[in-house]
């Protein structure tokens, strides 16, 4: 490979050319990677809370909670946690739930505060056995 790099593009064949293509265009992916890596580093341990709703909510009614916890980093994605009561009652909870990213639509909340709605969540599911 080094001594492609000190050729001339005109002079290299067109399989010479594919294969510098290729090893910059892997090189290229490898950093930005690494990059997305270090972002996502910084959501593992935090909590958070977003504005949820069905489509087309037509009032504050509409809306309720979805609790995010951040535990890992797996191919690129966050781990999450997360749970949520809807406005019809239903309660979804995933102990897996991957995500690319958190964008500023969620909220920064603290441990307490999802551990005490998760709580909560737990003993109303208990109640309804």
């Amino acid at each position: 490979m080094n001594n492609l790099l000190y050729k001339k593009p005109e002079g290299m064949t067109n399989a010479q050319l594919e294969r510098v293509g290729r090893i910059c265009w892997d090189e290229i992916q490898k950093r930005e990677e690494l990059k997305k890596e270090k972002v996502l580093k910084e959501f593992i341990g935090k909590y958070y809370k977003y504005k949820n709703s069905y489509s087309c909510p037509e009032s504050a009614t509409d809306y309720w909670w979805l609790y995010v916890r951040v535990k890992e980093i797996k191919d690129y994605h966050l781990v999450c946690q997360t749970f949520q009561k809807d406005k019809y009652g239903k309660i979804m909870i995933d102990l897996n739930y991957e995500m690319h990213s958190i964008d500023n639509n969620y909220i920064l909340c603290s441990k307490e505060e999802f551990d005490s709605l998760f709580e909560t969540i737990m003993i109303e599911i208990d109640n309804a056995r």
